[in-house]
């Protein structure tokens, strides 16, 4: 079977993949405030080896946050907290989880303020309640901001949290990208199936078929 380590942070973009360790156990941690210790004092850039068709979901997904612009990469707690302070409640990134049994992070702007929640990833899926795995991270955002206020997650500390739109990197997106982005909007992923669309641009569209 291939194997392939996945390389994140600033290297994402060039390698599209990065891997952080990971343990085959579910955790769902609200962080809130400060930095916890944990997250202090873990170091990130430790590497897990991903094969089969773990690996393609990891790539897929990792792809596609560089795609999408809201991938931070190694962003600390703290700065994605400050980042996320003035935001309106529901504006969300994803950064690199320092926990070594996770790849990413996902920091939002909640109604008391910002707060972060790891990612879990069992059985090559991604999850923010453990009934309902998503086979890419951008996927699980992408429903998840779909529902908005209507129905946050609420975690076992009582906090809720609901997505609205991401957090873009400084820079201007690509013209193609916006037309993309308001295309999927407008029409839907399946409803693009019934548009006369070039090979070319369907292919384009797929890359990122997402509302967000």
């Amino acid at each position: 079977k291939r194997s392939h380590r996945v390389f994140c942070g600033r290297n994402a973009a060039a390698d599209c993949a990065q891997r952080r360790p990971h343990k085959n156990k579910q955790s769902w941690m609200v962080s809130q405030g400060p930095q916890s210790q944990v997250e202090a004092q873990e170091p990130c850039g430790r590497f897990r080896l991903f094969r089969g068709s773990e690996l393609v979901v990891v790539e897929s997904s990792l792809c596609r946050l560089v795609e999408g612009g809201f991938y931070w990469g190694s962003l600390g707690v703290g700065e994605a907290h400050n980042l996320l302070r003035r935001r309106a409640v529901g504006t969300f990134l994803v950064r690199d989880s320092c926990q070594p049994d996770h790849l990413f992070t996902l920091s939002a702007r909640g109604h008391e303020g910002p707060l972060s929640v790891r990612l879990a990833f069992t059985g090559g899926r991604f999850a923010l309640e453990p009934a309902l795995p998503f086979p890419c991270v951008v996927e699980l955002l992408d429903y998840y901001a779909g529902l908005g206020p209507r129905a946050p997650v609420t975690f076992q500390s009582g906090v809720s949290l609901a997505l609205a739109s991401p957090l873009r990197k400084p820079g201007v997106p690509p013209l193609q990208a916006l037309c993309r982005r308001n295309l999927v909007r407008t029409f839907g992923r399946e409803g693009l199936e019934s548009l006369p669309l070039s090979p070319r641009i369907r292919s384009y569209i797929e890359r990122f078929p997402f509302k967000i």
